[in-house]
């Protein structure tokens, strides 16, 4: 016991945000109304449930019939103007999909085709990328795994980007000195059609 050190520092203090605690809201219409994501789907899915039996549109989309770019655009413009003031944007948010179109929302509202959230279809996409990539090393699958984080916080990533924080922690010349480029394209390629 006589090499035990002695602390002097007293307890460590981290500031770190309780992820269950922290609620998003959202704020809709004319009179800026707010309620949390999850109490806004539950308004807007009946609501779009029910103009279904008044609505060609909605019900050649439950039917998985084709349906137009105008009948889509006529379709939101409709949305937009009654409660509860459904937009493109707020269904993003809503729904946790960056990339979704306002006609993919309707069809995941019906039950038609269900959409996976932004982030587990972009953890999924990094999943399964490293793991046909076996051959990566401890270095490079960090740099994919910041990469992953990266595109969930922004919605996308360019060449640009990759030479920059938070990609030249891992390495001062970020993609650069972790692949080579034969390589780096390939990442290049599956980002875009990731983000796309």
């Amino acid at each position: 016991m006589r090499f035990r050190q002695h602390r002097t520092d007293g307890m460590v203090h981290l500031d770190i945000a309780d992820l269950t605690a922290v609620k998003e809201w959202v704020e809709f219409g004319p009179g800026h109304e707010r309620l949390t994501s999850r109490a806004y789907r539950e308004r807007v899915e009946p609501c779009v449930r029910a103009l279904v039996a008044e609505n060609p549109v909605l019900q050649r989309i439950r039917d998985a019939s084709p349906v137009t770019e105008a009948e889509i655009a006529t379709l939101a413009a409709f949305l937009r103007e009654r409660d509860p003031y459904v937009t493109e944007d707020l269904l993003r948010k809503v729904y946790d999909h960056r990339k979704a179109h306002f006609a993919q929302f309707m069809r995941h509202i019906l039950g038609v085709e269900p959409l996976v959230p932004w982030s587990e279809h972009v953890t999924g996409a990094f999943d399964a990328f490293i793991a046909e990539h076996s051959d990566l090393t401890t270095l490079q699958i960090r740099f994919l795994q910041t990469l992953r984080t990266f595109i969930l916080q922004t919605g996308g990533v360019s060449r640009q980007d990759l030479i920059q924080a938070p990609f030249t922690q891992i390495h001062p010349s970020g993609v650069r000195g972790v692949f080579r480029p034969g390589e780096v394209e390939e990442i290049l390629a599956f980002t875009g059609r990731l983000v796309a």
